[in-house]
């Protein structure tokens, strides 16, 4: 059975609530009796008794009326059904075929696990251990892991160990433990019957030499029988070590053996995995084996055609962990060679076929359109339109949750051996499906056992989309996935379903985040306004002179040292600006947004200001300091598209085009272009991105932040006291806490734990990710905020003075080497020409058909959605007007919103009724924005920030 909580408990709610009010009086002695047992016997343990303590891990009773530990993060549960049963029956073998270890003397004989003959590539290695049946009266028992307890209770009454130590690293086992087991009677039992009991709780037995010694000095032991109860990867090396053959009882007491760490995603195991044992006999062995080798075969000429670079990396791979092994079930199954655990814990098709069963009966489902509604950038043509779609999800969204025949997008999270596969594709019509597993040694176990060769070949003929991401734990899904996204039908991927067959804790924190993120996708994500805007100012910006970032670029070596101080407008910041204004002379100082308005009321004028918002919001927030010829003296260090009213405000703007944006990709088309100016990445989500990024890309290699919180102690201290984002008064402009709820906890700099947004927690995984690639960089962080991964905590008082600084010489050098005004006037003659209404009016025309004729199924909307993709590229390549580089991201997403459409309802009429609802959406959109762009196409963004008007200016708005 699965060990997820769900299929555990009963499905009839009465039913289990009658099951849990059963056990409670049960619960409620056992507990009261074991403490009182506790506190007579072992009164350092009583702390686990405290109800104050919060665990992850807690009792549940299940179906069968049985108690059970689950997590409450991942909802994972420890046994199965019978968790006594089980326990008992691990002792029982346990009595049969113990493991040893003589601290003197030689070794028992090793005793395999397996013959060679039940493992397809054993290659004359079998897995072996010294064992021998546990006597009445054993020497010593170490347990690895307590669990529950119900091991130790049977242990004690079959046998009685003169020593038993017990490592429990984990507090909340032991917490169920003493719920459930009855410690009161094994403890009372323990000292009459002269039993000693080492109850080692929160150790994993790393330290295990110096227990031993002092076992062999203390009470002469000299054979140690070990019993593993779970699996945790501490302990397992601990088990593997004392079993092996470099085994040394003196090395290990004196500390000089070094164990390996099995915590990487590619060891894992579950906590109670399969035994590595199996029944087959030799003769159906053999023939199973013989039909496995040919599937590999014909599997890798299907690899070679399909995907010859996982063909390359399989074809002589030799796996250096995990053994495959016919199992009791006669399936193949997968044990780790150092952990003694194998993969699957019952029957694999089995519980690929449950998992599959799971899938369909509780869908999980990412959802693109949850969530943000434009903000201030309410009134855009594209959040409009996503409102409107919000609205019919909700209206329309009547079936609930169901997997549809047809699935659009798949992204499946954990491959295993494979098992699913092709069930899956029997079950469904998948249009895209993304598959990701971390260890590669799964994939060419795969092989084995799963129909690639038929798989491979019959999707491509149906046009399935079908991408493998092999060896990735979990660190790079979000850029990938959005990098699909992004691809050729990857608005497919925007109502994708999740499948987990397999649990792996490493990667689930990335896969929740990769939901947050497709949540979020709007708020990042190019549309047609943006775009609009980003080509309007970029050409007024260009045509008022400013200087545009050459390719190539960078700060000579003799100003590459140079401290650069970035200011952000963290609340910390009121804890370093006065320290900053004494030592301001040492840094070239670069403030970050509305960071600027505190160093204005403390004295302090930066060299440069960056922006990144390119909408009229930057101008109102900047013109809350009232000293324009103060704004005078500043450089603007920008991306190209910031308003041109904001511009104005400064000195000069060094602009630089930022990489990958429409905007940018429309201005820099030709290959003359892109050789004479450079263009920005790592530069979102908040101006402090942009201000490392840019920092870093001139060539600079001594970078100081301050005031770069990424996060808040306090939701109602969010930005520094004196920036424009308060009144006089101290209050708030706006509801922080209505914006960024009550945050999410994330590893502090300079202190503990701290709370974030979203939008600060991804500004914190780009600057890793920059800071990662970027060598020679020293970056170090005096802000009390969200720790940025690649940076060097650092108290603002502790930086050494720095060397004398000629700011002068620095920035004319930036002018003189990095910027120029060279093809400017090209650039801007090349857009223009693309706008020209007798270019770009026919193209919003032959869009606007292609989704004139009605659709009667599923199939004919999948393929007029295709049709409109085959189109946009076209216009890419025909390159007559910008047309493409206006609607291709909203087309993008409202293809994505009408997919979503399609699959609301289960009847197929009813389904087309919905998306023809969508197409009314889509076609009003394209009949707007269409005006909007012949009435003013250099028209500049005219978004305003309520909160920081007059009450008449607010009054005289419509809002």
């Amino acid at each position: 059975m699965l060990k997820t909580i769900r299929y555990h408990l009963s499905e009839d709610k009465s039913e289990q609530d009658r099951l849990e009010q059963q056990l409670e009086s049960f619960l409620t002695k056992r507990f009261e009796d074991n403490r009182a047992a506790f506190q007579v016997v072992m009164p350092n343990l009583a702390v686990a008794f405290q109800e104050s303590v919060i665990d992850d891990y807690g009792l549940f009773c299940n179906k069968e009326g049985e108690l059970n530990l689950t997590s409450r993060s991942n909802s994972q549960v420890v046994y199965g059904l019978h968790p006594e049963q089980e326990s008992k029956a691990d002792i029982n073998q346990f009595l049969e075929n113990a493991p040893v270890v003589n601290l003197v003397g030689e070794q028992a004989s090793a005793k395999p696990l397996l013959r060679s003959y039940q493992m397809p590539e054993s290659n004359g290695f079998v897995p072996a251990i010294p064992m021998e049946p546990l006597t009445e009266n054993p020497d010593t028992v170490v347990m690895f892991g307590l669990g529950l307890g119900y091991a130790l209770e049977h242990l004690l009454e079959m046998t009685t160990p003169q020593n038993v130590i017990i490592y429990e690293p984990t507090l909340d086992f032991f917490r169920g433990s003493i719920r459930i087991a009855n410690w009161k009677k094994m403890l009372l039992d323990a000292e009459k019957r002269g039993i000693r009991l080492f109850l080692q709780i929160g150790q994993n037995g790393l330290n295990i030499g110096e227990d031993l010694k002092q076992l062999h000095e203390a009470f002469g032991s000299t054979k140690v029988h070990l019993y593993k109860h779970y699996h945790e990867p501490a302990m397992d090396v601990v088990y593997d070590y004392l079993l092996g053959p470099e085994f040394n009882f003196n090395a290990l007491i004196n500390g000089q053996v070094q164990l390996p760490s099995l915590d990487h995603v590619t060891h894992y195991l579950p906590f109670r995995a399969g035994k590595v044992s199996s029944s087959i006999d030799k003769e159906s062995a053999r023939e199973k084996i013989v039909k496995m080798k040919a599937l590999k075969a014909k599997n890798l000429e299907a690899l070679a055609l399909q995907f010859p670079e996982i063909y390359e990396q399989l074809k002589d791979y030799t796996p250096q962990y995990w053994q495959a092994f016919i199992d009791d079930s006669g399936e193949l199954n997968v044990y780790h060679e150092q952990r003694f655990g194998a993969l699957y814990h019952a029957n694999p098709r089995e519980l690929a076929s449950q998992a599959i069963q799971a899938f369909s009966e509780e869908p999980n489902r990412n959802d693109m359109f949850a969530g943000y509604k434009g903000g201030k950038l309410w009134k855009y043509r594209h959040f409009r339109c996503n409102r409107f779609f919000g609205k019919l999800f909700e209206e329309l969204e009547t079936d609930g949750q169901f997997i549809p025949d047809t699935v659009s997008s798949l992204i499946w999270f954990g491959l295993g051996l494979g098992y699913p596969l092709e069930q899956l594709f029997d079950d469904y019509d998948i249009k895209s499906l993304y598959i990701y597993e971390p260890n590669p040694e799964f994939l060419y176990w795969s092989l084995f056992t799963t129909p690639w060769h038929e798989i491979l070949p019959a999707q491509r003929e149906r046009g399935t989309h079908l991408y493998i991401n092999v060896g990735d734990d979990g660190t790079y899904i979000q850029e990938d996935m959005f990098s699909q996204f992004h691809s050729e039908g990857g608005y497919l991927t925007a109502s994708a379903f999740f499948f987990s067959p397999m649990y792996y804790p490493s990667m689930q924190p990335h896969i929740n985040q990769l939901r947050r993120d497709f949540e979020s996708y709007l708020m990042l994500s190019e549309y047609f306004d943006h775009v609009r805007f980003n080509i309007s100012h970029t050409k007024a910006n260009l045509k008022r002179g400013a200087e545009v970032l050459k390719h190539g670029a960078q700060i000579s070596p003799e100003f590459a040292e140079t401290p650069v101080m970035i200011v952000g407008n963290g609340p910390s910041l009121d804890d370093t600006i006065d320290l900053l204004k004494e030592r301001q002379s040492e840094f070239l100082i670069i403030s970050c947004g509305t960071a600027l308005k505190p160093l204005y009321e403390a004295g302090i004028t930066p060299d440069f200001h960056t922006e990144v918002e390119q909408n009229r919001a930057t101008y109102q927030w900047i013109t809350q300091i009232p000293d324009r010829e103060w704004l005078k003296k500043i450089s603007l260090l920008s991306l190209a598209s910031l308003h041109p009213d904001t511009v104005a405000l400064f000195k000069e703007q060094l602009m630089i085009f930022k990489h990958g944006e429409a905007g940018t990709e429309a201005f820099l088309r030709y290959a003359e272009h892109r050789k004479v100016y450079a263009t920005l990445d790592y530069c979102y989500p908040t101006v402090t991105n942009m201000a490392v990024s840019a920092v870093i890309f001139l060539g600079f290699k001594n970078l100081f932040l301050t005031g770069v919180d990424l996060g808040f102690k306090s939701v109602g201290h969010h930005h520094s006291k004196n920036s424009a984002y308060y009144k006089d008064s101290d209050e708030s402009w706006h509801d922080y806490e209505e914006i960024a709820g009550e945050g999410i906890p994330v590893h502090g700099n300079l202190s503990g734990n701290i709370r974030t947004k979203y939008e600060f927690q991804l500004a914190c995984r780009i600057m890793t990710q920059l800071l990662r690639k970027s060598n020679g960089i020293k970056v170090v962080n005096t802000s009390d905020g969200a720790f940025i991964e690649g940076s060097i905590p650092k108290h603002f008082v502790e930086i050494e003075e720095q060397a004398n600084l000629s700011k002068s010489n620095v920035k004319q050098a930036m002018r003189d080497e990095l910027f120029t005004r060279d093809q400017v006037d090209t650039v801007v003659e090349a857009i223009e020409a693309r706008e020209a209404e007798d270019k770009v009016l026919p193209e919003m025309d032959e869009l606007w058909k292609l989704h004139e004729k009605p659709v009667t199924t599923r199939e004919e909307a999948l393929k007029q959605l295709e049709r409109e993709k085959l189109f946009l590229i076209e216009l890419y390549k025909r390159d007559q007007s910008i047309w493409f580089y206006l609607i291709f991201s909203s087309a993008h997403f409202i293809s994505s919103a009408l997919i979503r459409l399609l699959y609301l309802a289960k009847d197929n009429d009813q389904a087309i009724e919905y998306y023809e609802k969508g197409l009314e959406v889509y076609r009003d959109f394209l009949i707007l924005t269409r005006k909007d762009w012949i009435k003013d196409k250099d028209a500049f963004d005219s978004t305003v920030v309520k909160s920081l008007l007059s009450k008449e200016e607010q009054d005289a708005l419509d809002f």
